[in-house]
C-alpha cells in the first residue's frame, strides 16, 4: 500500500530534473543586465560679476554633474573695476557730460595760440586728470573765430603718455572734417569726426562750419582722453 507515495516522489523527482539548469537547452543562470543611462551634461556656471573699488569677482561654481556625466568647468573670475585714485571731475565719459576745460563755463577760447591754456602761452590751466583701463575723459571748450589775424587751428598737445588723446571739433550748424594736419581720423558719438593720436604729441585737426551766411568756423571742441593701459595721470594744453 505504499507504492503510490514512491511512485509519486520518482515522478516528481523527474519533472524537476527536465526543468533544471543542467539541460542543453535550459536558460543562462542570470539574464544579462540592462543598458546603462546616458550621463548629464552639466555646463559650467558664468564668473562672478567685477565688484566694486577694485575688487576681482568671485570664480563662478562648475555645474553638477548627471549620473554618470562629467561636471561642468568652473566659470572665469570677473574682472575687477577702477582702482585709480581719479580727482578730476566725473562722471565725463560723453560729450553730453563733458567737462568745461577751463574749469567752469562759460569756457571761451579765441583763434589766436596765446588765447589758449599756458602751454601756448594762455591764461587757462591745462586740462589735468586721471585715467585707466576702461575709464574715457571728455572736455569742452568753446572756439570763437572772430576778425583778426589769427587762423583756426584746433589743438591738443601732451607730454604724458600710456593713452589716446583726441580732438573733436563740432560746428553750430554743420561741420565738415577737412583732415587732421597730426593725427588719424575717428568718428565718435552719432557721427562725430575728429583726430586721435597715441600720446605723447600734439594732435590737431581741420574743420570746416557750413551751413551758415558768414564764413565763421566757431566751434565746440571736445578734447577726449581714453584707452589707457594703466592709471595714468594726465596733463593736457589745447588751444583754437
Amino acid at each position: 500500500m505504499r507504492l503510490f507515495p514512491i511512485a509519486s516522489a520518482i515522478a516528481l523527482s523527474v519533472a524537476l530534473f527536465a526543468t533544471s539548469g543542467c539541460g542543453s537547452d535550459a536558460e543562462p543562470d542570470t539574464a544579462p543586465g540592462g543598458t546603462g543611462g546616458s550621463g548629464g551634461l552639466a555646463g559650467g556656471a558664468s564668473g562672478g560679476t567685477g565688484g566694486v573699488s577694485g575688487s576681482a569677482g568671485a570664480t563662478g561654481g562648475g555645474g553638477a554633474g548627471g549620473v554618470g556625466g562629467t561636471a561642468g568647468s568652473s566659470g572665469a573670475a570677473g574682472s575687477g573695476g577702477n582702482t585709480c585714485n581719479d580727482l578730476g571731475p566725473e562722471p565725463n565719459n560723453s560729450i553730453a557730460l563733458a567737462s568745461p576745460a577751463c574749469g567752469s563755463f562759460p569756457c571761451d577760447v579765441g583763434q589766436c595760440d596765446d588765447d589758449g591754456s599756458t602751454g601756448f602761452g594762455g591764461k587757462h590751466a591745462p586740462i589735468a586728470g586721471t585715467i585707466g583701463p576702461g575709464d574715457t575723459d571728455v572736455f569742452r571748450y568753446d572756439g570763437k573765430d572772430t576778425i583778426g589775424f589769427c587762423q583756426v587751428n584746433a589743438v591738443a598737445k601732451t607730454d604724458d603718455s600710456g593713452f589716446r588723446l583726441c580732438l573733436f571739433p563740432s560746428c553750430a550748424a554743420s561741420t565738415v572734417l577737412q583732415g587732421c594736419k597730426t593725427g588719424t581720423v575717428e568718428t565718435i558719438d552719432g557721427g562725430l569726426k575728429g583726430c586721435c593720436i597715441t600720446a605723447p604729441g600734439s594732435v590737431e585737426a581741420q574743420h570746416d562750419c557750413t551751413g551758415t551766411p558768414t564764413d565763421n568756423d566757431s566751434a565746440e571742441v571736445f578734447v577726449r582722453v581714453d584707452q589707457a593701459n594703466a592709471c595714468v595721470d594726465y596733463s593736457v594744453d589745447y588751444h583754437f
